[in-house]
């Protein structure tokens, strides 16, 4: 952790910090308040609506979904949290898509801040690394939809924030916000109760060894295991380890090769999805180390193309020849990937601080989660990747100005292409969800 005399006191700068944050989360989400409901957007929608009558039973009802009936239970793999919001923003403001989706801007901007402070604690340069991690695919895509993936990330910033402070501080009232915000981000989306071994790891690390704050992840640990005996006792299983089979289950096996490829789809998800690892390298890297890396890229690439045909579901052979188009632009993905998780590891090896340690988990562990757990690599499973990734490139430029003043315009400059491809991805996503609607009326 960076001394205190490196962090950010100036409070008039933090607010001014705090403001940019929140103006450019709302300029860049609010045009996208009138896209149509898309995507699993609608299973959050019916469990809202469902809360309006039934708070207690949030999901006893069935759907109609994938052209079956079934139950709520078995067709929703997401905790409730999102879906009480949902409702009240609903009951307050009426179930208009703008309406909603105005509502969902306000976690987007509470998780951008968040990252503001966390990164405020590690780095000289908390407002880079924040933008850093909202300007990406990952964070403007998943703000523009009305599911819980965003909401579950602004518990999650909080919760690392209010740790940090209590681990630092020993505050008893910090620790138990955090404890707090960890069961929220786990019943928002239950990837979030991953924060209990990583915020458990940085306290064992910070502290040289075990110490009583790990005490207080008791708190998300009782309140998980509640969620799961009520959720058994209501539905016959319990959601919490049901979601954990269904991830595993239908999560294709397929031996070396097929974990080779899952692996590579991973990197090229990450960095696709995090498109700042790549617009950056020039400013974090020797160029013969990213011209080594390309060259592996695409030899991997070229290697899946003679072994499957394919790159997941993406076809890259057309008509019996390759499509470099599509190898060439998942090269650069997955170069952009290898960046991230390779930065991650070097800050944490030449730091070798709590801070650093944490970092080199965060990233590590959502990406091993996305690539190999998960039913499905998805831009939403590797979103927590991007606020990481933020303190990490920003942390590399400390380390490369070394305490120096760096010009804003070598600092800023990559934001510029990253806010174009984020806006241009959201607004091809915006644009398939109004294909639905077309269709509909068509019809």
């Amino acid at each position: 952790m960076l001394k205190k005399g490196h962090l950010p006191q100036n409070d008039v700068s933090t607010v001014l910090h705090v403001i940019i944050l929140v103006l450019a989360v709302m300029a860049i989400l609010v045009p996208f308040s009138d896209k149509p409901f898309h995507a699993d957007d609608p299973m959050f929608l019916w469990a809202a609506k469902h809360i309006q009558t039934d708070p207690i039973n949030f999901y006893g009802f069935n759907v109609n979904w994938l052209n079956l009936k079934t139950s709520m239970p078995d067709a929703m793999k997401n905790p409730p949290l999102a879906s009480y919001y949902i409702a009240l923003a609903a009951w307050a403001f009426g179930w208009a898509e703008r309406y909603i989706h105005l509502a969902m801007t306000l976690p987007a901007a509470a998780a951008a801040v968040g990252m503001y402070f966390i990164a405020r604690r590690i780095t000289r340069r908390p407002l880079l690394a924040a933008l850093i991690g909202v300007l990406t695919p990952a964070f403007v895509v998943s703000g523009t939809t009305v599911m819980s993936d965003i909401m579950m990330l602004a518990f999650w910033c909080w919760a690392v924030v209010l740790w940090m402070r209590g681990v630092e501080k020993d505050d008893p009232l910090s620790l138990t916000a955090a404890a707090l915000l960890v069961a929220m981000s786990a019943l928002t989306k239950y990837f979030g109760m991953s924060l209990i071994p990583l915020l458990a790891a940085y306290s064992i690390f910070d502290k040289k060894g075990p110490s009583r704050h790990l005490a207080f992840l008791i708190i998300p640990v009782v309140i998980l295991a509640g969620y799961q005996w009520a959720t058994h006792e209501m539905y016959g299983k319990g959601l919490l380890f049901d979601a954990a089979d269904y991830a595993v289950s239908a999560r294709y096996k397929g031996g070396l090769t097929g974990n080779i490829q899952s692996g590579f789809i991973g990197l090229v998800f990450v960095g696709g999805c995090v498109i700042t690892g790549l617009l950056f390298l020039p400013f974090l890297w020797p160029a013969r180390t990213v011209l080594l890396w390309a060259s592996l890229a695409v030899a991997v690439a070229a290697t899946l193309i003679i072994k499957a045909n394919n790159i997941g579901v993406t076809p890259i052979i057309e008509s019996g020849r390759p499509r470099w188009d599509v190898v060439i632009q998942v090269s650069l993905f997955a170069v952009a990937g290898v960046s991230i998780m390779a930065l991650s590891a070097v800050d944490f090896f030449r730091r070798r601080d709590a801070a650093s340690f944490l970092l080199a988990l965060w990233v590590a562990g959502t990406f091993i989660f996305a690539a190999f757990l998960n039913w499905t690599v998805s831009g939403r499973a590797v979103l927590p990747i991007a606020p990481a990734a933020g303190m990490i490139f920003a942390r590399r430029m400390d380390d490369k100005n070394d305490g120096r003043t760096a010009p804003l315009l070598k600092l800023y400059s990559p934001l510029i292409p990253a806010l174009v491809i984020a806006i241009t991805v959201a607004w091809a996503d915006y644009d398939f969800a109004k294909a639905g609607r077309s269709a509909a009326y068509y019809v």
